[in-house]
């Protein structure tokens, strides 16, 4: 039995009577955003004009309904319509976006803020600390980066940054404090770097190149790095080692510790076949990279100035390795959320689009952790381990439910008239291949087609 339009019609008139609409549900997922959200739309200038859009709410539902959904702008205008948000144009849409980064940069920073206030802090505190690039349509390189660093004891972001491809990775990203233990690769083993580390009382484990170490000293002299791992390891040794040695900046002298980890077989010769593969992409054919680095490829060199009594090299290598769940954590955030479907070649466009996809995340690992804290045990359970993906794709999903749950009831219950300059193209020289071959069947008369189907 087929159903007419006048059925589906009063069917989804019988569900819009009792469907719970969206605005009522969005303070229950909002109630942790600033109680100032009109005024801070105000002063920063996303909210100065209330035509079409009257509050900092529905800017916001439009905000994340392009971010969450990725919808075009016009479907954005036409989502807007259907839900009763606001009847706006995809122009408007687009210049309200424009005028939002200053604002979903302080919902971003008070949404962190927020949450450091919350956390009970423990003595130690472990910083994974990474940054993951965004590029924009048609490029071939790095547009924009994301710097973020994840707390692993309560597996949620603690901070992070948004800057174009200028901004290069360092810890002056991060505010640090004594206590937290930073975890992050060669990118911010730099001396300027970790001196902006020690200034804040912080440690760190950070993975070092072996020509980035000419400015430490041992015992007071130079330090050949290369002579000290064939001294150390010239037996079959596969046990981490550590030397001391001391870091002199403008603010004093300060020790640090380097740990030699040796890599498995199999990985050290996928680190030697990189390092031929990566002097071959840069058109050096006729190189061969020296005898040295393809010697200290085989080590994963760790600079820590953790104390030694409390910290063996062996856990230095383990607490390096903790550092691949910010890998996860990016990854979950480009297969799962879609971060890195960046459309816009506007950088104030792309800005406010890489900004909702942050603020929901932050939205997302809060749902996360209040989930977490009901059932405290299955973090720590390694017999059935907590799948992270899961949970991020279960609480993604329901967050895109959000917008679109009722969205079939409000095209049945819609003024077609409304949606038409949203569902319709706007006229163009040549015309749509389909319309030009439904109005040529439309001239066809069934006496001069019926001869030929015969």
């Amino acid at each position: 039995m087929q159903c007419t339009t006048k059925q589906v019609q009063s069917a989804c008139k019988v569900k819009a009577d009792k469907m719970t609409k969206l605005t009522t549900k969005w303070p229950e997922l909002l109630e942790v955003l600033p109680a100032d959200l009109e005024e801070r739309a105000r002063a920063s200038g996303a909210l100065l004009r209330r035509r079409q859009i009257t509050s900092a709410s529905e800017l916001l539902q439009l905000i994340l309904a392009y971010a969450v959904e990725d919808w075009s702008l016009r479907m954005v205008g036409a989502w807007g319509t259907l839900s009763g948000v606001a009847e706006v144009s995809d122009v408007t849409v687009l210049n309200r976006l424009r005028q939002s980064v200053s604002w979903l940069k302080g919902l971003v920073a008070h949404l962190l803020r927020e949450q450091a206030v919350n956390d009970h802090l423990p003595a130690v505190r472990l910083r994974l600390v990474d940054a993951t690039v965004i590029s924009q349509p048609g490029s071939q390189g790095s547009d924009w980066r994301i710097h973020v660093s994840l707390n692993l004891g309560e597996m949620q972001v603690d901070d992070l940054t948004l800057t174009d491809n200028k901004g290069g990775e360092g810890l002056h990203h991060f505010a640090l404090a004594p206590g937290d233990i930073v975890i992050a690769d060669r990118a911010y083993s730099y001396r300027k770097s970790l001196s902006l580390l020690l200034a804040q009382g912080a440690s760190c484990v950070v993975r070092i190149g072996w020509t980035n170490l000419d400015g430490y000293r041992y015992q007071g002299e130079s330090f050949d790095v290369i002579e000290w791992l064939h001294r150390t390891f010239s037996t079959a040794t596969t046990e981490a080692q550590a030397v001391e040695l001391q870091l002199t900046t403008a603010e004093g002298t300060f020790p640090f510790r380097l740990v030699a980890c040796p890599l498995p077989p199999a990985a050290a010769e996928r680190a030697r076949a990189h390092i031929r593969r990566k002097a071959q992409k840069q058109g050096k054919k006729r190189y061969q990279p020296s005898p040295e680095t393809l010697y200290a490829a085989v080590f994963a060199l760790l600079l820590t100035n953790l104390p030694g009594e409390q910290w063996s090299a062996a856990q230095i290598g383990q607490l390096y390795r903790l550092r691949w769940q910010v890998e996860l954590y990016f990854k979950r955030l480009k297969s799962i959320m879609h971060l890195d479907h960046l459309r816009a070649h506007d950088p104030k466009l792309a800005q406010a689009y890489l900004l909702a996809k942050l603020l929901a995340a932050l939205l997302l690992d809060r749902l996360s952790h209040a989930f977490l804290a009901a059932v405290p045990d299955w973090p720590a359970d390694l017999t059935h381990p907590l799948s992270h993906w899961r949970l991020t794709s279960l609480f993604w999903a329901s967050l895109q439910m959000l917008f679109i749950q009722d969205l079939l009831t409000w095209l049945f219950l819609a003024d077609s008239a409304r949606l038409r300059r949203y569902l319709c193209n706007s006229p163009r020289k040549r015309s749509q291949q389909d319309i030009r071959a439904r109005l040529f069947l439309r001239s066809l008369s069934v006496v001069n087609v019926l001869p030929a189907l015969s």
